[in-house]
């Protein structure tokens, strides 16, 4: 059927409320892609944000032999990919045409039970991670496509425990205790993987706990997570563009109590710097997951002060943060959920977090089962769309260029 290529996100399950350190539309639903807002828009600190009316693009991949509906993402290019996987370990990418939705081509890999697939967004193109299984001797090998969907090269396979995440700016941050598969001893090492697939820079991490977590910023500086040795502890280490140290390791959250599958996720902030969510995933009652998530602390680039999460990022739980607008405004994707309201909106915030409105992304009157709602890196909102009773195939819409 398909040709395939992977990308894979590592995520770290936490055994650990928390604390911060502190220092001393249209298209296959109901929306109309209107902007909306219910109070006045601040005319001087949203001038140019808001997000102005626009039809939605939709298109429907998959079949009968794919009957999972994955994340979508989109490049900086303006290309759009689908995700979609089957029964037997295979995971689907589709490259599609942001401006006409069309489909341009796609590609698949599959592999055995407990391996992992995942693709991320580049400046122009996506990179696939595939790791072999859950184990501390897995190995995780990067793949890099262009915007047609055409394969470009793959890195050497890496072997060890490894956790990754795609840079804001573009290439892949892979960190844990690992090395090349020809090498026998492994390292507590971060390597910097450039778009092209050639490691930018390799270094030692200072902490010795397992890693919860990576971020990076806008400006390629990146934050370690990891397991601060006592109960309920994690830290950070900060390290420069140029894979320098920029801290030593030091406390980020206390008193961290972890669910039974949570991780910490970062967001990188305009000013610099990350904010830090926990996730939590479980199961509908079909046994289809979803995720919820709560903003708890944010720290500035190469500090070792922590603050709470901004009084606006906290009251917006269950979504994640994306910079858009050419870094002068945030957008606020809503994650899905089982019966909920159907009336998923992505709201525009300035800065200083200040509502500049919404785009109105409706499926439906009443309540639905909703998706995580994504934004590629060129500013173009994507939506999952529920997959009705019967329906093998998985439907998305996006709107091109609305918070460009």
């Amino acid at each position: 059927m398909r040709s395939i290529g992977w990308t894979f996100v590592l995520g770290v399950a936490l055994a650990c409320g928390s604390q911060p350190r502190r220092a001393p539309d249209s298209g296959g639903g109901a929306g109309s892609g209107s902007s909306s807002s219910q109070q006045p828009v601040p005319q001087s600190e949203c001038a140019g944000l808001p997000p102005a009316p626009t039809s939605a693009t939709s298109a429907t991949v998959g079949g009968s032999d794919e009957p999972s509906c994955g994340p979508a993402m989109g490049d900086g290019s303006g290309a759009v990919g689908l995700q979609t996987t089957n029964p037997v370990h295979a995971t689907f990418l589709y490259f599609m045409d942001g401006s006409t939705g069309s489909e341009k081509s796609w590609t698949f890999r599959h592999g055995p039970s407990g391996s992992s697939l995942a693709w991320v967004p580049q400046p122009d193109g996506f990179i696939a991670v595939y790791n072999s299984g859950p184990a501390a001797g897995s190995v995780v090998t990067l793949e890099s496509r262009d915007r047609e969907g055409s394969y470009l090269r793959s890195s050497a396979s890496m072997w060890g425990s490894m956790v990754t995440k795609q840079v804001p700016s573009g290439g892949m941050l892979v960190a844990g205790v690992f090395g090349w598969t020809n090498e026998v001893a492994k390292k507590r090492q971060v390597w910097m993987f450039s778009p092209d697939l050639a490691v930018h820079w390799t270094n030692d991490l200072a902490a010795q706990g397992a890693i919860l977590g990576l971020g990076c910023d806008g400006s390629s500086h990146c934050l370690i997570l990891t397991d601060g040795g006592s109960s309920g502890r994690i830290t950070g280490q900060w390290l420069e563009a140029n894979g320098n140290a920029m801290t030593p390791e030091f406390i980020v959250l206390e008193s961290f109590e972890a669910g039974p599958d949570t991780w910490l996720e970062t967001a990188p902030l305009i000013e610099g710097g990350v904010a830090i969510r926990r996730v939590d995933q479980q199961n509908d009652s079909s046994g289809r997951p979803y995720r919820t998530a709560r903003w708890l602390a944010s720290v500035g680039a190469g500090r070792s002060g922590v603050t709470d999460a901004p009084a606006w990022l906290k009251s917006r739980p269950d979504t994640d943060l994306a910079i858009v607008r050419g870094n002068k405004a945030y957008a606020v994707l809503p994650m899905g959920a089982p019966g909920t309201d159907c009336a998923q909106k992505i709201e525009v915030l300035a800065p200083d977090g200040t509502s500049c409105g919404a785009l109105d992304a409706t499926i439906a009157a009443g309540q639905c089962r909703t998706e995580d709602v994504a934004i590629s890196l060129d500013g173009t909102p994507i939506q999952p769309l529920p997959r009705a009773a019967g329906q093998d195939t998985c439907s998305y819409r996006w709107w091109t260029h609305a918070l460009r």
